[in-house]
């Protein structure tokens, strides 16, 4: 068996174990449920840290740098980290 041989029968088996993978993905429910949330919470991360965005350069227009990147980064940090806890 030359390496060709094994690198197609290998492939052969990752395309049958995604293909599986997909199949199971779009038909269970429970895996839908919880792609549903993610993207959920996900659309409210964005939405705050657009609203943090606005009001750091509402508050710092004349700043130039970093002040107005710390505000954000410290206010979203502050968001997300209950999150992913």
């Amino acid at each position: 068996m030359d390496l060709q041989n094994i690198y197609s029968i290998l492939s052969g088996i990752g395309m049958v174990v995604l293909g599986a993978l997909s199949v199971y993905l779009k038909t269970s429910t429970k895996a839908r449920t919880k792609a549903r949330q993610i993207a959920e919470m996900l659309g409210e991360l964005n939405a705050k840290a657009v609203i943090f965005i606005a009001k750091a350069e509402e508050e710092y227009k004349d700043w130039t740098g970093g002040e107005k990147f710390d505000i954000v980064a410290v206010s979203y940090t502050h968001l997300t980290l209950p999150t992913i806890a």
